[in-house]
């Protein structure tokens, strides 16, 4: 398939189906959704604060009136396993630092944690569940 189309006219256009740059890619990111990883070791989430603030100048500096969302999606088995207890912590610390670059950034990055299967003991199949169950609507 070409990126170039054919007007009435015979002039060609570019079709906006690949973006162009790094930027242009960068720009049109509107929703991250961040799901239930499965790891058995640290480091799950992002937690150092240097990097979530570039990411977030990154995802928010096209000027404008855009905004972009993150929705952490996890479920028991990631959230509540006392056996990993460290993976809720680096989540929550994920979850704190997005939220204090949302304030920072006035309104333009914002964060959404859902839980899922809450009413389940933590087990391996709901790794596997959470794709099926996973709530990717805006609101």
């Amino acid at each position: 398939m070409s990126s170039l189309d054919t007007n009435s006219a015979g002039e060609h256009e570019e079709v906006g189906i690949i973006p162009a740059s790094k930027e242009s890619f960068l720009n049109s990111i509107s929703e991250v959704h961040y799901i239930d990883v499965g790891l058995n070791s640290f480091g799950a989430y992002i937690t150092d604060q240097n990097v979530v603030q570039r990411i977030s100048q990154r995802l928010t500096g096209g000027g404008g009136g855009s905004s972009v969302s993150v929705f952490v999606h996890g479920t028991p088995r990631q959230w509540r396993d006392e056996q990993r207890g460290w993976i809720v912590k680096e989540k929550d610390e994920l979850v704190r630092l997005l939220k204090s670059e949302g304030e920072n950034s006035g309104g333009k990055l914002q964060v959404h944690d859902r839980f899922y299967f809450a009413d389940r003991l933590p087990d391996l199949q709901m790794h596997f569940e959470i794709i099926d169950a996973m709530d990717v609507s805006s609101a």
